[in-house]
């Protein structure tokens, strides 16, 4: 069968539209010299774990070459120092081979005392040892880490930092020969659009900027037989306390590139998104709401299609990924909101992101229920370079999730 001529540029571009990079780790080690391998943290790190609740962020880690591609098949031992947490059956150490995404993913995480945490991952290979430290805090209750995030945030503003874990593209060969794209080489640049353009950093958006001012009137004060009679206001019962609940939905995402030669390739991908949500307000009953709001999004690829790469298929999707989104909670209780909005520059296996990414949630108390919305968007541009052709793009994606909590 003859491959047609374009087949050759339409991968790369495709996958660079779905790349999902990840947030620069705290610890990276450098490469060793004879392997050149490394561990690099994806998700976990400063990671905000619950006793009460048995809730833990898992980490995931991946292995990565000297050319900073992902490595499949090593054994990664990830080891708990201290008393802190625990793996499944209460293990201390757990090990998980990397997929093919070159990602180790822990499961069974289980805070079991306050304070630090230290995980510790480890791989031999050809061996030579590689490493990676993650560090995590665990409180009693999550209103004792709301107290903290909400002392932190005084004191330093906020801050965020939205991980991704997984990537999603396309991998070709050399291809073709003489001058001109091979039809592996469109490929691989189709590919890569998909992935740059696509997810590739979330931000959380929950309502607009704007500020909501609640006003409240008194009642009426009536003279009656010379006798002065003001009613008594019922106390407004307090809104604090921890509100959970869960959210589904689709992430769609649309990116674009352009390369030298070729037509314009554009890739559209969809996602399906389970997650959960946590609200925890402090106690206040002047209708004003402060407190910290934390959630997770698990995304998972359902499709992928590209326009001007002929026999191209990017439908059967990638590794799930976790996004951890956190902030503070302000408003009032008719109109409140949390959003974490982070901004990375990335190289990401010689793709240059820039990404915009945001994710939270808006809206209000009624009794010991809360009902809103989970928004999660994001923008980027792109750009790299194969077989001497520069390509360059942008993309979009967005999800709007109905969410009810109950406390």
């Amino acid at each position: 069968m003859t491959k047609d001529p374009q087949t050759p540029i339409a991968v790369l571009l495709c996958a660079a539209m779905l790349f999902v990079p990840a947030p620069a780790p705290a610890q990276q080690p450098a490469p060793a010299a004879p392997s050149a391998l490394r561990i690099v943290v994806i998700a976990g790190e400063d990671a905000i774990n619950i006793i009460q609740q048995k809730t833990a962020v898992n980490p995931i880690v991946e292995v990565r070459d000297r050319n900073n591609l992902p490595v499949a098949g090593v054994a990664v031992t990830f080891n708990v120092g201290g008393q802190g947490a625990a793996f499944a059956g209460g293990a201390s150490t757990l090990t998980v081979t990397t997929n093919a995404a070159g990602q180790a993913v822990v499961t069974g995480l289980t805070p079991t005392a306050t304070g630090a945490v230290t995980i510790n991952a480890t791989a031999v290979v050809n061996g030579q040892t590689i490493a990676a430290t993650i560090t995590q805090t665990n409180f009693a209750t999550a209103a004792e880490a709301a107290q903290a995030a909400a002392g932190a945030s005084s004191a330093s503003g906020s801050s965020g930092g939205a991980s991704g874990g997984g990537s999603s593209g396309a991998t070709g060969g050399a291809g073709g020969t003489g001058g001109g794209l091979s039809g592996t080489t469109l490929g691989i640049v189709g590919g890569g659009i998909a992935a740059a353009g696509g997810l590739i950093a979330s931000q959380a958006g929950g309502g607009d900027d704007s500020s909501t001012t609640t006003t409240t009137t008194g009642g009426t004060t009536t003279t009656t037989g010379g006798t002065t009679t003001t009613p008594t206001t019922p106390a407004t019962p307090s809104i604090g306390g921890t509100y959970n609940g869960t959210f589904s939905g689709t992430y769609t995402s649309t990116g674009s590139g352009s390369t030298t030669g070729i037509p314009t390739i554009s890739c559209t991908s969809t996602y399906s998104i389970t997650g959960t949500i946590r609200v925890v307000l402090n106690n206040t009953t002047d209708g004003s709401a402060s407190g910290t709001g934390d959630g997770t999004a698990t995304f998972r690829e359902t499709a992928t299609t590209c326009t001007n790469v002929p026999g191209l298929d990017l439908s059967s999707g990638g590794e799930p990924f976790v996004l951890p989104f956190t902030g503070p909670v302000s408003g009032s209780s008719s109109s409140l909101r949390f959003i974490q909005d982070t901004t990375q520059n990335q190289n990401i296996s010689g793709v240059n992101i820039s990404t915009r990414m945001s994710a939270g949630f808006s809206g209000s108390v009624s009794g010991t229920s809360m009902s809103g919305t989970v928004t999660i968007t994001h923008s980027n541009t792109f750009s790299f370079s194969l077989e001497g052709i520069t390509t360059s793009g942008s993309g979009t994606g967005t999800g709007t999730m109905p969410a009810t909590l109950t406390r």
